[in-house]
């Protein structure tokens, strides 16, 4: 569903599965129909899986913290 917890980012706004509002029955009945008729082909969903791989996020968290300024700097020593 739509929710606000990122299933449009994650998804890319539809690109990657179907979204539906939250709560509409129908709408997720008819989204899951039409994934059966025309389901997204496995090299796109791999694709975008790739982009959520362990050593994807490792990547991201350790460029995240390199921009932090060292521990010494705000009065604390390294341990």
């Amino acid at each position: 569903t739509d929710c606000e917890s990122g299933p449009g980012e994650i998804l890319q706004n539809g690109a990657y599965g179907r979204l539906v509002p939250v709560g509409d029955v129908t709408a997720l009945a008819d989204a899951i129909s039409a994934t059966l008729r025309s389901p997204l082909t496995p090299k796109k969903l791999k694709e975008r899986a790739l982009e959520f791989s362990l050593e994807r996020v490792i990547e991201e968290y350790a460029a995240l913290l390199t921009r932090f300024e060292p521990a010494e700097q705000f009065g604390m020593r390294a341990s």
